[in-house]
């Protein structure tokens, strides 16, 4: 019986790609790949500013209505106080536990 050969296989038959690299195939390739990439991620970077952007104006937003309501509480309660003030110097005159501070003298 004939004995079967294996066909083993060394350093010299191992298939690389240095024919490919050779003739500027594969290097075209890479190119367009790391192009797609880049392009890919700068997609995804641009609708994440976008959104991050969305965000940003509907916090400005907010701080802008925050503070016009800071400013029409302050404009209201100043009114408030004033008007407070004014009757409060017009009752506490008139009124009998003024009087009676008023002639109370205390000793200590």
């Amino acid at each position: 019986m004939q004995r079967k050969t294996i066909n083993r296989r060394g350093l010299q038959s191992l298939r690389t790609h240095t024919s490919k690299k050779a003739n500027g195939c594969a290097a075209t390739t890479e190119l367009y790949i790391k192009l797609t990439v880049l392009e890919m991620e700068k997609s995804r970077r641009l609708s994440e500013r976008s959104q991050l952007q969305s965000r940003i104006d509907i916090v400005n937003a907010r701080l802008k209505d925050i503070d016009r309501e800071q400013t029409a509480i302050h404009a209201s309660t100043t009114g408030i106080a004033k008007d407070s003030q004014a009757n409060a110097e017009r009752t506490a005159v008139n009124t009998p536990a003024a009087v009676l501070r008023s002639s109370r003298h205390y000793t200590y």
